[in-house]
């Protein structure tokens, strides 16, 4: 700075740490051999950095002077100078530094060199992290603390905007630690507020922009209930099947606490995300879950539907049932068959009724093989011994020219046969074996194992 005329450098009050990080970028490039021809003086004219300023002489600005002939004939500002050189204060109540220059050797400019080296941006940024930190766990003024907190939140922000994640990560568990220390309510608070805009749409959005799902889960991990919805929001535009099976299961214990912003993300226009947002109900396993569930259940994407029907089936109560029974008729064949098999874990007459009832329409023996299997498994699990004489007289019923038709709904039988647990029926099924049919013997065999694993 001598050499390049600098006679006197001021900091005022308000300094912001994106000019401090401007003033050390200016002092690590102005010097290398890639920059030739600005000097410190042109790179701060240029920079024009509100809360610092510089002192050239006009003598110095005008002429090309020697640093010999500078060195002797500049005398320290006496106005900002002591009568022993070094620190004085300005008129304008900035802190000045008046300098007394001495050569100096290779061996210190090597030390200045390796010294402004750790000073590098990443360095700088999380020795001032730790700092702020270290001064909030001291600070009893709340409006220093707040303030305080916002050059951490500043620092968090500066992080993102360079795409470092890890260091990100670092300042949310550092954080996540020191609020566990505080009782003040105000100073919660401001902490939270950070935490919270690390949980920003935005925010996740550049998290989850990253391909390194590890990190992105470590990230997510640190964040509070006040980052539901930038995750719900992320889950609505990533294309990333793995990130979103990612966000789902670190949002359901979210959705345990608080089903409301997922009672509202239910209603939202695009599919994906809304069976997204079922499927987290459901593995919540809460009952107050079925509710913003059954909103959805005429859905008009057969997926959303499909989702629904396994979703109610991680959860029991009675209005859950009633919920699976009427998928029963859905139009489509795959969310018939994910509420039958969800209904198999409830017993009773009113499940074993709607199932006959299904079973003895006419468009039942139009059913695929695989929805005919599904029925009437789901009949002998919920009838037992009264699904027995009806299971038992479809599968010995006679057929003078059996259709494949027919068949197929003895060998559904069979499966059903296999969960009624009555001992005529493994009979039944043990003769079964034996049958020159493929379909009737596997089917036979199948649901001997079953019942043997029971």
């Amino acid at each position: 700075m001598y050499v390049d005329g600098i006679r006197q450098l001021s900091f005022h009050k308000g300094l912001e740490h994106d000019e401090i990080a401007e003033f050390i970028n200016i002092m690590r490039v102005a010097p290398t051999e890639d920059n030739l021809e600005d000097d410190v003086v042109t790179l701060l004219w240029e920079k024009d950095l509100d809360h610092i300023s510089y002192f050239v002489p006009e003598e110095i600005a005008e002429d090309e002077v020697s640093i010999e002939e500078a060195l002797s004939s500049q005398a320290p500002d006496e106005a900002t100078v002591g009568a022993t050189g070094g620190f004085g204060s300005a008129a304008d109540g900035s802190l000045s530094i008046g300098l007394r220059v001495s050569p100096s050797s290779p061996e210190q400019m090597d030390a200045l060199k390796e010294e402004a080296d750790l000073l590098e941006g990443d360095a700088l940024i999380s020795m001032a992290v730790e700092f702020l930190i270290g001064r909030m766990s001291e600070e009893t003024d709340i409006p220093a603390f707040v303030e305080y907190s916002k050059q951490v939140g500043k620092l968090f922000d500066l992080r993102l905007e360079n795409k470092d994640v890890q260091e990100a990560i670092k300042i949310l568990k550092a954080l996540n630690e020191f609020v566990k220390s505080l009782s003040d309510p105000a100073m919660i608070e401001q902490v939270s507020n950070i935490m919270s805009r690390a949980g920003s749409p935005e925010n996740i959005g550049a998290v989850a922009g990253t391909t390194d799902l590890q990190l992105i889960s470590d990230y997510l991990a640190q964040l509070n209930k006040d980052a539901v919805q930038g995750m719900i929001s992320a889950l609505g535009v990533t294309e990333n099947r793995k990130l979103r099976r990612l966000l789902c299961n670190i949002l359901v214990p979210f959705a345990k606490e608080d089903m409301e912003p997922f009672a509202a993300a239910i209603k939202d226009q695009r599919w994906f995300l809304v069976r997204n947002v079922v499927m987290i109900l459901g593995l919540t396993g809460e009952t107050a879950s079925v509710s913003p569930i059954k909103k959805v259940l005429q859905h008009v994407d057969v997926r959303v539907r499909r989702e629904a029907a396994r979703a109610l089936e991680n959860i029991q109560s009675p209005e859950t049932k009633k919920a699976l029974l009427s998928l029963i008729q859905d139009p489509d064949v795959g969310v018939r068959v994910a509420a039958l098999k969800a209904l198999r874990k409830y017993g009773g007459q009113e499940i074993f009724l709607n199932i006959l009832e299904q079973i003895r329409s006419d468009k039942f023996k139009e059913a695929g093989f695989d929805e005919k299997k599904e029925f009437l498994e789901t009949l002998g699990e919920t009838g037992k011994e009264y699904a027995f004489p009806i299971l038992s007289a479809i599968f010995k019923k006679k057929h003078l020219f059996a259709t494949e038709k027919d068949v197929e709904m003895k060998a559904a039988a069979a499966y059903g046969l296999g969960h009624t647990g009555v001992t005529e029926a493994l009979e039944l099924l043990t003769k079964g074996v034996e049958s020159k049919n493929n379909l009737l013997r596997s089917a036979c065999g199948n649901a001997l194992k079953k019942t043997a694993k029971k």
